[in-house]
């Protein structure tokens, strides 16, 4: 998957200039030109970014097989790169024009945020395993395994694993676009 190949054929089907989309996403120009290059990775609240100022949605820039089965297989699940260590998203085959299924892998003390004004999605998460602190909307909730937690859209949220072994997140989005 070139992720750099697929944001400038997008960018430019758009119409939209590198300076344009760095005005936008707030990242610099010599950024957003390293990635179309493959020179940087951006990470994924960047790739949000660029997302929302480009009115698409992330799955666009990966490869996911699109499917009509109703069974999701552990064997076709496929990592969603750049991998921000030490933190893995794990993305099922598309399944659904509006709900992405994903797993969120954490190490201690690693951390998964979205970007101060939310986006326009509205998420679920279950904890499989381990202890997070969920930061939503200003409030701090601690969950464990078997709690489950809503987010509703535009809703600034992050976690952070605070307990001592991995923390194995499961997520449902909504999308809306």
């Amino acid at each position: 998957m070139d992720i750099g190949a697929r944001l400038k054929n997008l960018r430019t089907a758009k119409k939209v200039t590198i300076k344009a989309l760095a005005e936008i996403t707030g990242l610099s120009v010599g950024f957003i030109s390293n990635i179309e290059r493959n020179v940087n990775n951006p990470t994924i609240n960047s790739l949000m970014k660029i997302c929302e100022a480009l009115e698409v949605d992330l799955q666009t820039f990966f490869s996911l097989p699109n499917t009509d089965s109703v069974v999701m297989r552990k064997k076709d699940r496929q990592p969603l790169h750049p991998l921000e260590q030490p933190t893995i998203v794990w993305m099922h085959a598309k399944n659904s024009n509006h709900l992405q299924p994903s797993f969120i892998t954490m190490e201690p003390g690693a951390e998964y945020g979205d970007s101060p004004s939310g986006h326009e999605d509205e998420e679920i998460c279950y904890i499989i395993r381990g202890r997070v602190e969920f930061l939503l909307g200003g409030e701090s909730y601690l969950l464990e395994e078997g709690d489950c937690i809503y987010i509703h859209s535009f809703v600034s949220h992050s976690i952070t694993n605070i307990g001592e072994e991995a923390a194995v997140t499961y997520w449902v989005t909504q999308r809306k676009r």
